[in-house]
């Protein structure tokens, strides 16, 4: 008799029988209330790590926007007052300046908290397409001025080269065309360190008086 296929029907015999004896093994164990208690448990704790990530998550994501809205209301805004103009030219002498247009701008900080490391860069660009050519460059974050909340400040855009003072003189006059801009740029930043930036362009239109471009306006 061959030995090995004795034990390949044992094999196949107790294969057969392993799901009987797993179902009644499984009955066995639901008759007892531990079983359920084990249970019931596990079914929990499943709950409760679902729910703690959950609220985890949300509290992460309320703090986040907590958080971002007091930078919001709470950082530093430099915008222009209305104390502007008006342009003038500068008297013939040894300065880099000598002879070119100006126009002085106050500014200062609308918002609740100082505005550090501040620094302006502005100009004055002559031309029909004068907007398209407004550009400036980001400067140093670690250099610049405090501006506290309030506090009024002034600077002046100054035109490339020395002007004439027959274009001076129609820029003066109302009624006359002549496509003049004064843009300038503020870079600052919260005591947090975060920069921010504000970017003006004014206009000069024939009566005399001056208004927003149509770009080039903007807090961020």
């Amino acid at each position: 008799m061959d030995e090995n296929s004795g034990e390949e029907e044992l094999d196949v015999k107790q294969s057969d029988k392993y799901p009987d004896n797993f179902w009644n093994r499984l009955k066995r164990q639901l008759r007892k209330p531990r079983f359920f208690l084990e249970l019931l448990a596990l079914i929990g704790l499943g709950f409760y790590s679902c729910e703690t990530r959950r609220t985890n998550n949300l509290t992460q994501t309320a703090l986040d926007n907590s958080k971002s809205q007091f930078t919001t209301e709470q950082r530093p805004y430099v915008w222009l007052t209305n104390n502007l103009g008006p342009f003038s030219v500068e008297p013939l002498n040894s300065g880099n300046t000598s002879g070119r247009l100006g126009f002085n701008f106050h500014y200062t900080n609308f918002g609740k908290s100082p505005a550090v490391n501040c620094q302006t860069q502005a100009r004055i660009i002559f031309g029909e397409n004068a907007e398209e050519r407004i550009s400036f460059r980001s400067l140093d974050p670690r250099k610049g001025a405090i501006v506290p909340p309030g506090k009024d400040e002034y600077n002046t855009a100054w035109s490339d080269n020395p002007v004439s003072q027959d274009l001076f003189a129609k820029i003066q006059t109302a009624g006359t065309v002549e496509y003049v801009i004064v843009s300038g740029y503020f870079q600052y930043s919260d005591t947090s360190g975060n920069v921010y930036s504000s970017e003006f362009c004014l206009e000069r239109n024939p009566g005399l008086g001056l208004a927003f471009c149509k770009d080039h306006n903007s807090i961020k």
